[in-house]
């Protein structure tokens, strides 16, 4: 199993980034994720629309609302 790795808050990812690492990028008041691959060539961020979209469904089924 890969170790894992966290940066802390970053303007913008870097130019080189560390494999299996989760880097948290600043976007105006708040910020973005992005986790890079095995070998640090890649990085790919959270999938929050989806995240977000699911939350909506589960909170309409739960007021009884039409999903």
């Amino acid at each position: 199993m890969a170790a894992f790795r966290a940066e802390k808050v970053v303007a913008s990812l870097p130019d080189v980034m560390a494999p299996d690492t989760v880097y948290y990028v600043r976007t105006g008041t708040g910020f973005d994720l992005y986790v890079s691959d095995a070998t640090g060539a890649a990085a790919h961020p959270l999938n929050a629309d989806a995240a977000l979209g699911d939350i909506a469904a589960a909170l309409d089924a739960i007021n009884g609302e039409e999903v």
